[in-house]
């Protein structure tokens, strides 16, 4: 095993920002616990094409049910466990009508009028079915 490690060249490491993208920002969090030296960064709003529509707070609450409802959906499909399953499906009906969800789906909302989120985008996520649903919306 020695002869291995010693044998090969080192690889050069990756930059995690390529692997991670946006998941590696911290959301103003220091590994410290302190609070951050500088304010987290603003990402710059790209410029939309004239007579871009925003979307309505409707549409945006819209977007935010549906997603919390096909969350509940893919959970279950995915599941590969009988019993967890079963329990998963007879719990759908009130799975996005406990405090948990309807405190989800008030910060999607929140989160989709304040990043000026697109008529054609909310109502696209209103619409998915799977997560290559969700990957191939609007980005604005």
């Amino acid at each position: 095993m020695l002869a291995a490690l010693v044998g090969c060249p080192a690889k050069e490491a990756e930059d995690p920002r390529s692997i991670l993208g946006e998941d590696l920002d911290n959301q103003g969090a220091s590994a410290s616990g302190k609070a951050p030296d500088s304010p987290p960064q603003q990402k710059p709003q790209q410029p939309r094409p004239a007579g871009t529509k925003l979307a309505t707070a409707a549409e945006c609450e819209a977007a935010a049910r549906h997603m919390v409802a096909l969350g509940v959906e893919l959970a279950i499909r995915e599941e590969t466990d009988p019993a967890k399953k079963k329990q998963l499906e007879a719990q759908r009906a009130t799975a996005t009508q406990n405090q948990d969800a309807k405190d989800y789906i008030a910060s999607l909302k929140d989160e989709c009028i304040r990043d000026q989120t697109t008529q054609r985008k909310a109502q696209c996520m209103a619409r998915v079915q799977s997560q290559t649903d969700i990957d191939r919306c609007p980005q604005q």
